[in-house]
């Protein structure tokens, strides 16, 4: 006589519900960690572009308001009643240079011609 197989019982109903909880607990540790990986990098992100902004805001300075100006020479009075040169107002205030030319009215008007 041969050896009897002994037929295989089916899986119990309490072992098909552990195994679909661990399967669900597995999807969802999954969906959690991208989700994390996803927010981390969005993190990473903003601090990079806050960074960037308070860097920028930093080198940043403007002249607001209205500045009185001489209708003549072009001066501007500074905060204590004193009277200077634009450029030097405006280089004093921010990280403003010039660098100087004539416009062609004003070559015309004082040289008798235009410059190129």
């Amino acid at each position: 006589m041969g050896t009897a197989i002994k037929p295989q019982s089916a899986p119990s109903l309490e072992m098909v519900l552990i195994a679909l909880f661990l399967f669900f607990m597995i999807v969802q540790h999954r969906r959690a960690h991208e989700m994390l990986l996803e927010r981390y990098r969005a993190d990473e992100n903003q601090h990079a572009l806050v960074r960037e902004l308070r860097t920028a805001v930093a080198e940043v300075r403007t002249l607001q308001g209205i500045l009185p100006i001489c209708a003549s020479c072009k001066r501007i009075k500074n905060e204590d009643g004193g009277w200077e040169a634009v450029e030097s107002y405006v280089r004093d205030r921010t990280n403003a240079e010039f660098s100087h030319g004539l416009c062609p009215d004003c070559a015309t008007r004082d040289w008798g011609h235009a410059t190129g």
